[in-house]
């Protein structure tokens, strides 16, 4: 396990500020997407395809965007290899190399957190910037783009032409069924949705025809219903690819477009550019409920990295991600837009946190087809967040589904859809089928009652609470109940009630600027998260991952929080903040990104588990995510199954203090029979620390614990054999002096921060003994205190320990907070489980008097552990 202390902490912080210009990175808001262009990465020679990778990586990049279209040897002077076109000479004969280089590169890729967006070809190889074996066949007009205007490569007959729509369409299948071997399985691409974030029809589609209006805009479409066609289910997304321009990108067509995912943007007019034109595709966006993302634009010339950063502002002001063009390799910076990592618009593209927060990601309920996984669906299931609701159907043709879902409509028509049917005639099947079903739904108790003409279905339900009329046309859902939303569940879709207005919003405690809890939180309303999780996601969760979302019980308060809130710049976290690490609570809502082949037995939660979570600062510092929420959405690998018995309370003041607590004791060196000082015996790690220390030291063991004479009895009943009372002794270090000099410890673990007790530990410490430490405690919270403190703190740990040579004569450690591993958390859960460790409660307050716990907390004199218990239906010892 890593240990990540106190003063690890300010340095993690630090590096963080140091490695980023802050003036660059203060334009960085939290909705922004972190990807990069990089389009013949894959012709790369190794080293440098991983050099480029690794900066990707460290620049909390998610997406990599890359090209099939052939590439020259050294080309851009980058050292490339020679790469052929998968159709080199003739079309439909097929060179797959270029497709294992991309293999090669997706596992690359994969393995650093990074998924590859793929244009499966490039408009500008139809004889402008390169001829490919369309030309020839086709006899397209081959200029040379570099010394003629684009516009002057009119090849808008291969948009039209039959015969070049059906070769396109069969190099699409060609890539799309192209298997990687390199990983387990041979999975085909199409369903490789762990490692491609998105299939670009064509990079710039219709680029330059027209004066940028695309003679044929319907074409986008079409292609991506033939795509889905071959795809099915799979949760890899469908895009454009852009135009060259807006006129060309932003196209009505592609908004209104049932089979695609996402609509991208490209543009080099310049920054007012997408001032003027960008709020507009926006409302695009929002109106057709579709995804968009800035996908290409980039600057020339020495003035680079500023007009980089205006692009950004405007996107940041927008909420709308975006990719920079391009990354190349050292040697070719500066050169045709590209850049690279010694170049001050690196800094500005590449961005202290990555999160892919996609415009109308958040999914609304409305007849017909939606987008992202919830396709070609038509409503015949309920279920709802934060209850017990559901509704399971079945229908004559089919098998009872096991979730709550839309029945999808390869799974719904008597008539299976075929692969290549066209988007109209699938709108009318599936409108035809929905007409069939009756558009009135009565949940009465315990019974869900459907009429229906055509179809035989089945339903079960379980109780609700009073009588709910759900009336729908033509969609059967929950229209007259609260905020109903459709949210994707694997490969289907999930129709989601709210039944409850407490449940229609989260409420969290939220910061966005420094200050004490006191201060600076305020109580704000979020949408209930829903998953799947944004893409991409952050750099600390792993890709693939099962993600949970969590109705909250109760929330320990820490320490750290308070530092967190009063220490942490802006540019180094999310703009805006959820505090707090320690949680339980009960999951609602479970997702997979491999949900088609991970059945629920599987997974490691299912609805209604109940929980432990601990969240690491690596995840709340960017994303914003804290447990202080009614509702949160984690990944799944920070929780652990609460144990039978055991409290929500109880459990949620466990895992940091426990986990800080198993840390101390490891690195004291304590063992049988040693003799031990704790000091803050009483507060909340110390606590757990005596319990801890008990077990390894043996009834021979001796401890002696450290805290106001009030909770000697209390001490005592943890473990320790004798207590000393500080308030009597002043100065303390004196009277540990005088009673223990001659019956040294072999071990001091001091969990609050005491460095006079550090100093005059010679004394009664033996000589081999470790001084095993949370850190030292500044006297305030605020950045000057802690600066001193965190040198004192290195001084302790780097001094030479020998006092010939200035040093204090004792080996001190400093542990407070750790980036702990799933095995970690289960190991604190099972010591609660097991009844080895209990937690000690200072005191319980309610989600609204949140600000009055931190003032108690802030005080530093607690006894045992102060909790807030969030959901106010749970009962203090409610398990």
């Amino acid at each position: 396990m890593k240990r990540f202390g106190l003063f690890a902490l300010t340095q993690a912080l630090l590096a963080v500020a140091a490695s980023h210009d802050p003036e660059l990175t203060a334009r960085q808001q939290g909705n922004s997407f972190a990807g990069v262009n990089s389009f013949f990465l894959h012709a790369f020679k190794q080293q440098d395809r991983l050099d480029v990778l690794d900066a990707i990586q460290g620049a909390k990049m998610k997406v990599l965007r890359i090209f099939i279209s052939p590439t020259a040897q050294n080309f851009k002077n980058t050292g490339s290899v020679s790469m052929p076109d998968i159709e080199p000479k003739t079309v439909g004969v097929w060179d797959d190399t270029q497709l294992k280089a991309i293999d090669q590169l997706m596992v690359e890729a994969q393995a650093r957190g990074i998924k590859l967006t793929i244009a499966i070809h490039d408009r500008y190889q139809l004889g402008c910037w390169g001829s490919d074996a369309y030309v020839s066949k086709y006899k397209l007009p081959a200029v040379d783009c570099n010394t003629q205007p684009a516009s002057a490569n009119n090849v808008e007959f291969w948009y039209s032409d039959k015969n070049c729509i059906s070769d396109f369409q069969n190099r699409i299948r060609h890539v799309l069924e192209h298997k990687n071997t390199l990983i387990s399985g041979s999975p085909a691409w199409k369903d490789l949705s762990s490692h491609i974030f998105a299939f670009n029809i064509q990079n710039e589609g219709q680029g330059h025809l027209n004066n940028n209006v695309p003679p044929h805009p319907s074409w986008w479409c079409d292609r991506a219903g033939f795509m889905r066609g071959i795809m099915g289910s799979s949760k890899v997304l469908i895009s454009t690819g852009g135009g060259n321009e807006f006129p060309n990108s932003d196209v009505a067509e592609n908004w209104a477009c049932k089979a695609l995912d996402l609509v991208t943007i490209h543009s080099y007019m310049g920054v007012n550019e997408f001032k003027n034109k960008g709020p507009v595709a926006l409302q695009h966006a929002k109106s057709a409920n579709k995804l968009m993302l800035f996908e290409e634009f980039g600057a020339l010339g020495d003035s680079k990295s500023a007009i980089v950063g205006q692009h950004i502002d405007v996107f940041n002001g927008l909420g709308v991600p975006w990719i920079p063009w391009q990354i190349s390799k050292p040697g070719n910076k500066a050169k045709d837009y590209e850049f690279w990592t010694d170049e001050p618009s690196y800094d500005v593209s590449c961005i202290t946190v990555a999160i892919f927060n996609l415009v109308a990601l958040a999914f609304v309920a409305s007849a017909g087809v939606s987008v992202g996984p919830c396709r070609f669906s038509s409503s015949a299931a309920i279920t709802s967040v934060g209850t017990e609701t559901t509704a399971t159907i079945s229908t004559n043709n089919e098998s009872t589904e096991t979730a709550t879902t839309f029945l999808t409509a390869t799974e719904s028509m008597e008539t299976p859809i075929e692969s290549g049917t066209s988007t109209d005639e699938i709108t009318s099947t599936i409108e035809t089928f929905v007409a069939e079903i009756t558009t009135t739904t009565k949940i009465d108790d315990m019974t869900l009652v459907t009429t229906t003409t055509g179809r035989d279905i089945e339903t079960t339900t379980t109780t609700i609470g009073a009588a709910t009329s759900i009336v729908g046309a033509p969609v059967i859902g929950c229209d007259s109940l609260p905020n109903p939303y459709i949210a994707p569940n694997g490969d289907r879709c999930e129709l989601r009630c709210n039944l409850s207005s407490t449940m229609t919003e989260s409420q969290a405690w939220v910061f966005s600027q420094r200050g004490l809890p006191w201060d600076v939180l305020h109580l704000t309303s979020q949408p209930i998260p829903t998953l799947p999780p944004p893409l991409p996601l952050p750099k600390d969760v792993p890709n693939p991952e099962e993600w949970i979302v969590v109705k909250v019980a109760f929330v320990g308060l820490n320490p750290g929080a308070i530092f967190q809130m009063t220490l942490v710049p802006p540019f180094i976290r999310s703009s805006s903040c959820v505090p707090e690490m320690d949680f339980s609570g009960t999951v609602i809502d479970v997702w997979h990104p491999d949900d088609e082949s991970v059945s629920a037995q599987t997974r490691r939660f299912n609805k209604k588990d109940k929980i432990l979570a601990m969240l690491p600062a690596s995840y709340t510092l960017p994303t914003g995510t804290g447990a202080l929420a009614q509702v949160v959405r984690i990944p799944a690998r920070y929780a652990v199954h609460k144990p039978e018995g055991v409290s929500f309370g109880d459990g949620a003041g466990c895992l940091l203090t426990g986990l800080t607590a198993r840390q101390l004791v490891c690195e004291s060196g304590a063992k049988a029979g040693d003799r031990v000082l704790v000091n803050a015996a009483s507060g909340g790690i110390g606590s757990l620390v005596v319990q801890i220390l008990r077990k390894v030291v043996g009834v021979e063991g001796y401890i002696v614990g450290i805290c106001s004479g009030k909770n000697l009895g209390l001490v005592q009943s943890l473990g320790a054999d004798e207590v000393v009372d500080y308030t009597q002794h002043n100065p303390l270090n004196q009277h540990l002096t005088e009673k223990f000099s001659l019956k040294p410890f072999n071990a001091i673990i001091d969990t609050l921060g005491n460095q006079a007790l550090y100093l005059a530990s010679p004394t009664y410490l033996v000589p081999s003994g470790n001084y095993s430490s949370v850190g030292i405690k500044p006297p305030t919270f605020f950045i000057p205190d802690f600066l001193r403190a965190v040198l004192q703190m290195k001084i302790n740990e780097w001094w030479p320990v020998s006092p010939w040579l200035g040093g204090v004569g004792r080996k001190w450690i400093g542990t407070s907070m750790m980036s702990p591993t799933l095995q970690d958390r289960q190991a604190i859960a099972d010591m609660l489980g097991r009844g080895d460790i209990r937690l000690v409660r200072d005191s319980v307050w309610a989600f609204s008097d949140t600000k009055e716990a931190y003032r108690k907390l802030a005080g530093l004199h607690s006894r045992g552990k102060i909790l807030v218990k969030v959901d106010g239906q749970v009962g203090d010892e409610e398990s």
